[in-house]
């Protein structure tokens, strides 16, 4: 696990206009995620309520070419609490809604499923999470089916899971026991496999 801090210079600013909300977004983008990247990079930016899902398509000067709103499924706080609840998993009955602050699922690179809990301003740099992930598997010694990941942040866990093509990210509260990720993760990860 590593803990991850950047300051205001290891940023970009991108913006564009979101046609599903009508407004205009400034959002900073660690410029790491622009190194050995192809372009135009598309970037994954959550915001509103309703959650409104944008892949952004941006160029080597940090300029916003393409918009997309794919059409993956945003999750409500009750369709997440019956994922919860129905787990055999008593310790993954045992997190509360409220600790789960966003979570994202692809199925081969193009997200199906995605959740922002209602009233959570920060955005997740979803992007830049896939990029460390996939950067680190360059130097795995064996190339296996399942990876698993845990990004310990100044006030939140992320978790990976990697599978077959699909791919879950999740943003969760620090509080969460780390002991448990693992079995909670995998248990989400299989609701959503289907």
């Amino acid at each position: 696990m590593m803990e991850m801090e950047k300051a205001e210079q290891d940023y970009v600013t991108a913006a564009y206009f979101c046609d599903q909300c009508k407004q205009r977004h400034k959002i900073k983008i660690l410029k790491d995620i622009f190194e050995d990247a192809d372009f135009p990079l598309s970037y994954s930016h959550f915001h509103g309520d309703p959650i409104v899902n944008a892949t952004l398509y941006i160029d080597a000067n940090y300029k916003v070419r393409g918009v997309e709103y794919p059409k993956g499924s945003n999750m409500q706080q009750n369709e997440l609490d019956n994922i919860l609840n129905s787990s055999k998993s008593q310790s993954l009955k045992s997190i509360p809604t409220e600790h789960i602050y966003a979570f994202q699922f692809s199925e081969e690179k193009k997200t199906t499923k995605y959740y922002n809990k209602p009233g959570y301003e920060k955005t997740f740099n979803f992007t830049y999470i896939k990029k460390l992930i996939r950067f680190s598997t360059k130097f795995m010694k064996t190339k296996e089916e399942c990876n698993e990941f845990f990004l310990k942040y100044s006030d939140y866990w992320i978790v990976g899971q990697e599978m077959f093509g699909f791919m879950l990210l999740m943003v969760v509260d620090q509080s969460i026991d780390v002991d448990h990720l693992k079995t909670q993760a995998t248990s989400i990860f299989e609701s959503l496999c289907g």
